[in-house]
């Protein structure tokens, strides 16, 4: 019976990421210089997955998303499922740096170019430095927020070491780190696991001025620092939670 509840589940997913993803880009096309597609998307689709999944999303200190703008904001980032747990915390205004293999996915790659989001290739160095140009750009010229994983890559677990390219950008364009974490159930997706309601605990921290530290490393070992330990917590609660419920 579980198992057949998570393949209905997940087929109405499925069926509400393309929803979401032809809605979206609908809007585009009517919208063509319009700078909140990815926006539009992201809230149109956390509405979706609120429905099929089950999922509930608690923003701890939700005002901060927007009183730094335009920011760097930096996130947590476990796994593919991030566009899940973290969509309903996308900020207006804001464009996601991301590799140049997510354009290629269904759907969700045709809303990251129409969304005028910046996909780089990390394994071309000039090319990526372009896309970093390209975000200082949108920052200084466009007043829009930029969105970045600073990890680089999916964890599975452990927080990665940081790489450097979000922090040039905040120290560049002068702009605030904004950093938010994220947490859910382990094994949340399984048949095993998957609740009627599973909360997705996002919590946005205090902005971090990049301009206050006297060097990169400084500012890169403090973020990390700080995100590492409110993850920690964040991810403590939420399996205390997840125990309390199985009792």
């Amino acid at each position: 019976m579980r198992f057949l509840r998570f393949i209905y589940r997940s087929v109405r997913a499925v069926l509400a990421f393309a929803e979401a993803g032809i809605e979206s880009a609908r809007y585009a096309r009517t919208h063509p210089d319009a700078d909140d597609v990815s926006y539009h998307y992201s809230s149109r689709l956390a509405r979706g997955f609120e429905r099929t999944l089950g999922l509930r999303y608690v923003i701890r200190n939700s005002e901060r998303l927007l009183d730094s703008q335009p920011c760097v904001y930096f996130a947590n980032h476990r796994s593919n499922l991030d566009v899940v747990t973290l969509i309903a915390a996308f900020p207006p205004r804001t464009v996601v740096i991301g590799k140049i293999e997510v354009t290629r996915v269904p759907w969700f790659g045709t809303i990251f170019v129409k969304g005028k989001n910046i996909a780089i290739d990390r394994k071309d160095h000039s090319d990526s430095m372009a896309g970093m140009a390209k975000a200082e750009r949108a920052i200084t010229d466009q007043r829009l927020s930029v969105f970045v994983f600073p990890e680089g890559t999916r964890n599975f677990g452990k927080m990665r070491k940081f790489k450097k390219g979000g922090f040039h950008l905040a120290r560049n364009t002068g702009r605030p780190i904004v950093p938010l974490v994220c947490a859910v159930p382990k094994g949340w997706v399984s048949p095993r696991r998957m609740r009627k309601q599973t909360d997705v605990l996002i919590d946005v921290l205090e902005p971090i001025d990049p301009n206050s530290f006297a060097s990169l490393e400084e500012l890169m070992d403090h973020t990390r620092a700080v995100m590492g330990s409110a993850l920690e917590a964040l991810e403590t609660e939420i399996e205390v939670q997840g125990l309390s419920q199985n009792e």
